[in-house]
Formats: C-alpha cells, sequence, structure tokens
C-alpha cells in the first residue's frame, strides 16, 4: 500500500495541475460549437437591428444632416446656385 500511495498522490497532483488547461479546452470547444450553430442567426438579428435602426430610422438622416462635410458642400453649391 505504501508502495501505491506516491503514485496515487502523483496522479492526483497531476490531474489538479492539467485541470485549468483540459476544463478550458473543453469549455472553449463547447463555446465555439454554440456560436457556430448560431452565428447565421445572431448576424441576421444583429443585421436587422441595425438595419431599423440606421436606415429604417432617422438616425442615418440626422448624421448625414451634422456631417460638417456634407454641410459644407450643401452651404457651397447653395452660394454657386445664388451666382448662376
Amino acid at each position: 500500500m505504501w508502495v501505491a500511495l506516491p503514485l496515487v498522490a502523483g496522479y492526483i497532483i497531476y490531474n489538479i495541475a492539467t485541470f485549468p488547461e483540459k476544463l478550458g479546452g473543453k469549455v472553449s470547444q463547447n463555446v465555439r460549437k454554440a456560436l457556430a450553430g448560431q452565428y447565421e442567426v445572431v448576424n441576421q438579428q444583429v443585421w436587422e437591428k441595425v438595419w431599423a435602426s440606421v436606415v429604417d430610422g432617422d438616425e442615418l438622416v440626422e448624421a448625414i444632416a451634422r456631417d460638417r462635410e456634407f454641410v459644407g458642400a450643401m452651404e457651397e453649391l447653395a452660394r454657386e446656385e445664388k451666382m448662376a
């Protein structure tokens, strides 16, 4: 029995030392599988929310109206029209 005790202790210590690495590999593998299975669904949901908030809403129009380059170009165009 005393001969087997160091072997059992070594086995236990080895498993304790390598547990985080093994767990990390298993968890990351499961996370990758879960994300891979829902990748298209998640992308579609994100795209729909972005489309709804930017294109269907007023965010795009407001962002363009606040853009300095756009406003400057419109002012320049208005000045040119007045001079013509």
